[in-house]
């Protein structure tokens, strides 16, 4: 049996003549009949009793045209999967983000995506961004939100939103009750910092340079969430994105204070391989989305 003689026999059975469904096909009458008569002489059985003007179907040919519909309708279930992969409906994006302050912002970037694009799954992976990009260089993943710029010919980047970070101390520590730091009341103080060679410890630590604060750094961690901690704990001071630490601020935990002279602002970009033949267009879809947040202003810190 042939998907195409099971689609005339269907439409024999639902139409209860070989001419009316030649009509619906858009064939001649012979060429329906003969379809019949063929798959009839493959079955060694009879489909189909002529009654009058009718053709009547026959038990088997009953239990055919069961299975005919169920194939049908996968047949139609798959060509709409399709339409949907080809229109960006349907798919999986591999996302990586920063987790030195990116990923705080993922609600505001990703939290209508599954209400407005209800077919795409998010397979989110954190790390730094230095690892982040190497995915997207390897194709591990299809679109890297991190820090940027990035400086690599090799990535298209495209900034999305910025964001202010902010110095950090215990709460109790004794420059926490000033409003604004001296840079000066920082040079003796521990520092608690990103991981070395990563692209937020150059930025942090260029930034403090430029203020006249050259860093003692008594630890480095790979995370936003182990410098708090650390901080937390009476070990440093440390640099954070200012959204990571609202939380910590509003329980009492952690004070966040402006330096004077300290500009710590710092853009985060969406990146994809430059070459990116035969990118799913669900990244496509996801990366306008992205795109259109960004533009509205809904994850952005603000000036």
């Amino acid at each position: 049996m042939r998907l195409h003689q099971l689609d005339v026999f269907r439409h024999v059975h639902e139409q209860r003549s070989a001419s009316a469904a030649a009509q619906v096909l858009r064939l001649s009458q012979p060429a329906v009949s003969m379809q019949i008569r063929d798959l009839e002489r493959e079955l060694g059985l009879r489909l189909f009793e002529r009654s009058g003007r009718q053709l009547v179907p026959t038990e088997a040919g009953d239990c055919l045209y069961r299975y005919a519909a169920t194939i049908h309708g996968t047949l139609e279930e798959a060509a709409a999967a399709m339409t949907g992969f080809r229109e960006g409906r349907l798919g999986t994006i591999r996302i990586g983000a920063s987790t030195t302050g990116v990923i705080y912002y993922l609600s505001a970037l990703l939290g209508d995506v599954r209400k407005l694009h209800p077919g795409l799954q998010i397979a989110l992976s954190a790390d730094i961004t230095d690892r982040v990009r190497e995915g997207v260089l390897l194709g591990h993943l299809d679109i890297g939100l991190v820090w940027g710029p990035c400086y690599d010919e090799r990535l298209l980047e495209r900034p999305l939103l910025h964001s202010n970070f902010t110095l950090i101390l215990p709460a109790d520590h004794r420059l926490a009750a000033q409003e604004i730091l001296d840079p000066r009341a920082l040079r003796l103080e521990p520092f608690v910092l990103a991981e070395e060679h990563s692209s937020t410890r150059e930025f942090v630590v260029s930034r403090l340079r430029q203020a006249g604060i050259e860093p003692r750094v008594a630890m480095s961690l790979r995370s936003t969430e182990e410098v708090k901690q650390a901080v937390a704990a009476g070990l440093g001071l440390g640099v954070v994105a200012a959204r990571a630490v609202r939380c910590e601020e509003i329980a009492g935990v952690l004070a966040a204070r402006p330096v004077e002279g300290l500009v710590l602002r710092r853009p985060i970009v969406l990146i994809t391989r430059r070459t990116r033949e035969g990118a799913p267009p669900a990244v496509d879809r996801l990366m306008r989305h992205l795109c259109a947040v960004a533009d509205h202003g809904l994850a952005d810190d603000g000036v």
